[in-house]
């Protein structure tokens, strides 16, 4: 199978974008968003996987209308990205880079990083809105407590995103949630 250009994964986004903008998921979706996330000045996404991949095509889909919804700067970073990946989100004008924002009112989409880094990126995002691995999910393997899932529950506004599996976008989404700490949202 042939590498897609650039050009050729940007079309494909753009139309994946279109996709799920007309969808009645994206419309749920996008509610869910602004009820905890009413305004942001920013948004950062982490651990977004390399373009190549088509549910990362998605997500990178997803990551636009986001920014098309509050018209606000973004950047993201993944350790895994490559030189083209890097051009990708620059033809995007979506900035790469390590830093994280120091901007208060941020969005933070992180789809899909290992569970083990989530205490890391808890860090990070304090009480800015979240969308990525639902606190309270399990899997196999992960070295997660029934407690702390539990408090997780507790301490976290949590709005799951519901796929559907006959969508085409359904393994980019799995396990998704719109999160924020309560605290800052009462």
């Amino acid at each position: 199978m042939a590498k897609k250009s650039s050009t050729d994964l940007i079309q494909c986004i753009e139309e994946f974008k279109i996709e799920l903008k007309q969808s009645s998921w994206f419309s749920k979706v996008r509610k869910q968003i602004k009820s905890l996330a009413t305004n942001c000045d920013f948004i950062r996404c982490l651990a977004i996987g390399e373009p190549k991949d088509q549910q990362v095509q998605y997500q990178i889909a997803f990551l636009l209308l986001l920014i098309d919804e509050y018209n606000c700067p973004s950047s993201v970073w993944d350790p895994i990205l490559k030189k083209q990946d890097i051009q990708l989100f620059q033809e995007l004008e979506i900035e790469v880079t390590k830093k994280d924002p120091t901007d208060s009112n941020c969005l933070w989409f992180v789809p899909h990083a290992p569970y083990f880094l989530e205490p890391e990126i808890i860090q990070k995002i304090g009480t800015n809105v979240y969308i990525g691995n639902n606190m309270t999910m399990y899997r196999a393997g992960s070295v997660r407590d029934p407690k702390l899932v539990e408090a997780a529950k507790q301490e976290w506004t949590i709005l799951p995103l519901k796929e559907q599996k006959n969508n085409n976008w359904y393994q980019g989404f799995i396990n998704t949630a719109v999160q924020q700490l309560k605290t800052s949202n009462q």
